[in-house]
């Protein structure tokens, strides 16, 4: 059974229909018996160890990717109608640790997103402003590609309920191996899959980091998943970051106002292409109440 890990919206039900019992996000579930924490079995992150991290205003996690962009699930748009970049805690001034506030300025959709399969889930939010948080690297190369099941990734995330934000380390998952743990069809070439026993991503983690620490970079986005969280038997599913990179380019690149990303100032950048399903200049859209 497919779920994602964030908040099933409006806008999402108008573009995809009904969701079958086979289909449906936590939030929604009624008579749910799911855990309640955010990363299951996770840990208390440290300050300064995930300084890129976002943090919206309903329970979705994002990634500060250059000085006016953050990246995030499709799936969690209409969540973020303000941005925190640096959110370490609830607390008061965030556990000591860099936190910037800003508002939404316009909000690009993959053209591609498809909100029943969750196929190209990643979406890009411009802020009104310019950060002066040092972004986390993005694997646009194809880094993950090349990795071997006893590679280690970091998830991170707040959830629903939790105070700090906590992390967890998993293991990458080949992708023959994870295709075979879903009916067939439901893994596509934009994802990719991590697992730990009884650890992992959770309500309200969707959008958040799957992090190469050695690389010091992101590769996947928290995307989906089955029930119940962290199951034992089944990977979570994570947009994959490097199939996503001229979107990623193409968007940054032109439209950022101020210094570019290095990726941008590389010889192949690509010049603008498809035009996104989604586009704001205003605040992202109002979040359902819970």
């Amino acid at each position: 059974m497919m779920i994602s890990f964030s908040i099933l919206t409006l806008a999402t039900i108008v573009a995809a229909g009904k969701y079958s019992d086979d289909n449906f996000n936590l939030r929604t579930a009624k008579n749910n018996q799911f855990s309640r924490e955010a990363v299951v079995n996770g840990e208390a992150v440290l300050r300064d160890t995930y300084p890129w991290f976002v943090s919206g205003s309903e329970g979705c996690g994002g990634c500060l990717i250059s000085s006016q962009f953050i990246v995030t699930t499709a799936y969690c748009v209409s969540y973020f109608e303000r941005v925190a970049v640096g959110s370490l805690c609830h607390q008061k001034p965030n556990c000591g640790q860099t936190r910037e506030r800003f508002n939404i300025e316009e909000v690009f959709v993959h053209p591609l997103y498809d909100a029943i399969s969750l196929s190209n889930d990643i979406a890009l939010i411009k802020l009104d402003g310019v950060s002066e948080i040092e972004p986390v690297g993005v694997d646009l190369e194809g880094i993950s590609n090349n990795y071997t099941e006893d590679k280690d990734l970091w998830i991170a995330g707040f959830g629903d309920y939790d105070n700090h934000l906590m992390q967890a380390k998993l293991k990458f998952v080949p992708d023959s191996e994870c295709s075979l743990s879903f009916d067939e069809g439901e893994i596509d070439h934009s994802m990719m899959c991590a697992m730990a026993d009884y650890e992992g991503p959770c309500n309200g983690d969707s959008g958040g980091p799957l992090y190469d620490g050695e690389n010091n970079m992101i590769v996947g986005l928290i995307s989906w998943g089955s029930k119940p969280c962290a199951n034992k038997d089944k990977p979570s599913v994570y947009n994959r970051l490097a199939v996503e990179r001229d979107f990623i380019k193409d968007i940054v690149c032109n439209h950022s106002n101020g210094s570019l990303p290095p990726f941008c100032i590389d010889p192949d950048t690509i010049a603008p292409t498809a035009t996104p399903t989604m586009k704001s200049t205003s605040t992202a859209s109002t979040a359902l109440q819970r």
